[in-house]
């Protein structure tokens, strides 16, 4: 019985994925997917404003495919009337075979920063100054790293490098908003198993176990719940030996994981506040949306926002 409700749960989340990609029929979108990825010019957008003035819109192409954000873009986007290609490793996904998606351009390996700036150079070439629209910590990061490099054949709008790991790093995160008086969550940051055991005495438990950044990770968990000191020390201790490679998986060089403590009422009052301010300060749009489905829990992937 147990199996037949995993199954039964497995396919509604399969017809989701579907109707969210907005699919008519699968194979009809993947035919012309192909056909637009033949083409190697890529023609700009016209819009005409209410006004009456005409605006050329440059092509856009999102990467992170799987991601649920990407879907999102890729519709808003297309929406509006903006070309918009998706890169990303071979292989089906919601982003691929969305209506709005003009064309797909398959990167050999998206998992490393070697690895993507290698495709992004592949398609440099044939890009029409595409505008760059990172989807997850590791775009956004590659992206202002990587810019004075990639606007010469993409348009490529970032923070600086020092600002965006300013915010994508849990730790250098944590200190800046102490810096700006904002609240914040106890946490910890030891740099070695012995610095955990220390920590337990003065530890108020529960407690998460996550990762301190989302760059190029080889293990897509978000993170482990403890409710003891002994729980705390075997999820440090796993999460760390994973990130690292020391369990035989492939490793990436991760830091050491973030200890911190965890509210289990807010699983079911999770806020996303985002925001955006132009490179003169003078222009800034800001949004906050409500989590309404995670995939797995009490830690997980935001699937759905109100």
């Amino acid at each position: 019985a147990t199996k037949w409700g995993d199954v039964r749960r497995q396919a509604a989340r399969l017809r989701l994925v579907y109707r969210l990609a907005d699919l008519g029929r699968p194979h009809q979108r993947a035919a012309k997917i192909s056909a637009n990825a033949r083409q190697s010019k890529v023609e700009r957008s016209t819009y005409v404003s209410p006004r009456g003035s005409t605006i050329t819109r440059l092509p856009a192409l999102v990467g992170c495919p799987t991601a649920a954000g990407t879907l999102a873009a890729v519709r808003t986007l297309g929406r509006s009337g903006i070309p918009v290609s998706v890169c990303g490793e071979r292989g089906l996904n919601a982003a691929r075979l969305s209506r709005f998606a003009h064309s797909y351009w398959t990167l050999d390996s998206a998992r490393s920063e070697a690895g993507f700036l290698i495709g992004l150079r592949h398609w440099a070439k044939q890009a029409a100054k595409h505008v760059l629209l990172p989807a997850s910590d590791e775009t956004a990061w590659l992206f202002a790293k990587h810019s004075e490099e990639l606007q010469r054949d993409f348009t490529v709008y970032a923070p600086r490098l020092e600002i965006v790991e300013s915010i994508i790093d849990k730790q250098k995160l944590w200190h800046a908003c102490n810096a700006a008086g904002l609240s914040t969550l106890p946490s910890w940051f030891p740099e070695t198993l012995s610095e955990v055991a220390k920590l337990s005495p003065e530890v108020e438990f529960p407690v998460v176990v996550k990762p301190r950044r989302h760059l190029f990770r080889a293990w897509r968990q978000k993170g482990i719940v403890a409710e003891s000191a002994v729980e705390l020390e075997e999820a440090f201790e796993t999460f760390a030996r994973r990130e690292q490679g020391e369990d035989g998986g492939p490793g990436t060089g991760q830091p050491l994981p973030v200890i911190q403590s965890f509210v289990k009422a807010a699983v079911e009052n999770v806020l996303s506040i985002v925001g955006f301010i132009d490179k003169t300060g003078t222009r800034t749009v800001t949004g906050a949306t409500r989590k309404v489905l995670q995939r797995s829990r009490p830690v997980g992937v935001g699937l759905a926002f109100e």
